[in-house]
């Protein structure tokens, strides 16, 4: 049922059954604070006037600068006050894609699949197939929304910025307060009754009313395409581990061949990069240790992938023992391992049969500190990286000839030393050691 509203000069208007009077006054405090791009709070009052609505800014502080003084903008409808009581009339409970302008079906198309081509490089058929069918899932859909839009289940932290939106309607014999949360369109909006509203609408109503001036709160209740947004949401909820647990089917005779001689750890099929700049490519990586390898000793493996297919592991059966001998012959960090369980030593498993080309030119081989060594050489060495209980952690190469050389590190020096009795150059150390821990001359 219709009914007819006579407010102020008696223009009739028609809204809803529910017959709700229109506010002779709204009151609008948009704040946002930002310590890189600034501050800006505004204040509004909106006011009842010849049929329709005035907007006036009463008040503006953009970064130090300060203004109090009552100013008119513009005139809107009062189509559009109606169109906000209306939303504030009918709470809604939960978000649907309808309301964010798309369909359950967008997540089927094609092209939006290739949003995942950073993540898919070397997918399988069947991890890709497995991916297709979670994005086509409503209830999965359903849960990025919360997750993307609602932010349900994420710890806010503090940050360097922040942003408050009010506004109240102001009747003749009352007044309510409406507030923003701080996440996308400001859902939901609670009123001074602790009501929540899940309404996309009223910060849609909103846009119409506020001028385009620099807010945070004004972006953020903009339409836009939501869609590949929460498709990264819904990878990373329902997809991602799975994907990867998807690598040990994938590659699962390689890896029945090396539990057959190691414990593996976790496994991670990853991206890497090899320098500063980005040269990293698609890689497999785990941990592996069996009952001949020290305290705090483990075999790092690298295998690099290439369509969907590991690198040869046989070469990784042959070497590593090698690799494993050499580390435990060397006294001072075999016994620095044994005093503290928090030490750890990963070899890194760089035999040349199982890296890319990529690999093999970027992999830390201690070319800079062994001037004029073949490849060959270079591939009897033994890479490790050492992690101790401080968190400090270095990388370090072992030739045939057990001369131990500290490539790099990080933190404030490595082993016993300090950054000053390393040289202070933590990126280029290049330091020779004897087999009792002591700096080569």
């Amino acid at each position: 049922m219709r009914c007819i509203l006579f407010f102020l000069v008696g223009m009739s208007l028609q809204v809803s059954a529910l017959c709700t009077a229109l506010p002779t006054r709204i009151l609008i405090a948009d704040q946002s604070y930002d310590k890189y791009y600034g501050n800006y709070e505004y204040a509004y009052e909106i006011l009842a006037e010849k049929g329709n609505y005035q907007i006036y800014q009463t008040a503006q502080r953009v970064g130090n600068d300060s203004t109090f003084a009552k100013k008119l903008l513009k005139t809107v409808s009062a189509s559009i006050i109606i169109q906000l009581i209306e939303e504030l009339s009918h709470p809604r409970q939960n978000v649907t894609p309808t309301d964010l302008n798309f369909q359950y079906a967008d997540f089927r198309k094609a092209h939006l699949f290739n949003y995942y081509q950073q993540y898919r490089m070397t997918w399988t058929r069947e991890q890709v197939l497995f991916t297709r069918k979670e994005l086509a899932k409503p209830e999965n859909i359903d849960h990025a929304i919360r997750r993307c839009i609602l932010r349900q289940g994420y710890t806010r932290l503090h940050g360097s910025g922040h942003r408050a939106f009010t506004f109240s309607l102001l009747f003749p014999d009352h007044k309510t307060t409406f507030t923003a949360s701080s996440n996308k369109y400001g859902l939901p909006w609670k009123d001074d009754q602790g009501v929540l509203y899940y309404n996309v609408g009223i910060s849609r109503c909103l846009l119409d009313v506020l001028p385009n001036v620099p807010s945070q709160n004004r972006e953020s209740f903009r339409q836009e395409d939501l869609v590949p947004e929460l498709a990264g949401q819904l990878y990373l909820d329902h997809c991602a581990k799975a994907v990867g647990l998807m690598s040990w089917h994938t590659y699962r005779k390689s890896f029945e061949i090396i539990r057959e001689r190691y414990a593996i750890g976790v496994i991670r099929e990853e991206e890497r990069s090899f320098d500063w700049q980005w040269n990293g490519e698609k890689r497999l990586y785990f941990e592996a240790k069996n009952e001949t390898m020290r305290q705090g000793v483990y075999l790092g493996v690298t295998l690099t992938i290439v369509n969907g297919k590991l690198f040869p592991v046989d070469s990784l059966l042959y070497q590593a023992p090698h690799y494993i001998q050499q580390l435990q012959r060397i006294p001072f960090l075999v016994e620095f391992l044994a005093a503290d369980t928090a030490r750890r030593a990963v070899v890194s498993f760089n035999n040349i049969r199982s890296l890319s080309e990529k690999m093999k030119e970027y992999q830390p081989s201690g070319r800079d500190c062994l001037q004029g060594v073949s490849v060959a050489y270079l591939n009897q060495c033994v890479t490790l990286r050492l992690t101790e209980e401080s968190g400090r952690n270095s990388v370090w190469l072992v030739t045939p000839q057990l001369d131990v050389i500290l490539l790099y590190y990080f933190g404030e020096g490595a082993y016993k030393y300090s950054d000053a009795e390393l040289g202070n150059d933590r990126y280029r150390t290049c330091k020779h050691f004897n087999l009792d821990g002591s700096l080569k001359p």
